[in-house]
């Protein structure tokens, strides 16, 4: 299983609260219902009160990383 950064934000009675969690999945689809799942239960909140703004794996990073060398190399 692969470690995925999630952040977002949900709507509370005090207004909106962003959060950042890292969550152990097989795949992006999979991590974003396991937050909806834990945020949902420990804050008492339906889906659709959450917010995902960006679902992240470590080979995102490296794949952006190497694009870059890629580039800087070929200029």
């Amino acid at each position: 299983m692969v470690q995925f950064a999630v952040s977002g934000q949900f709507r509370s009675r005090d207004g909106f609260n962003e959060f950042t969690t890292d969550v152990e999945a097989p795949n992006k689809n999979v991590a974003r219902e396991r937050v909806y799942a834990n945020i949902g239960s420990q804050h008492g909140l339906k889906r659709t009160r959450i917010e995902i703004d960006s679902v992240r794996s470590p080979s995102d990073d490296a794949d952006t990383t190497a694009n870059i060398d890629e580039s800087e190399v070929a200029g």
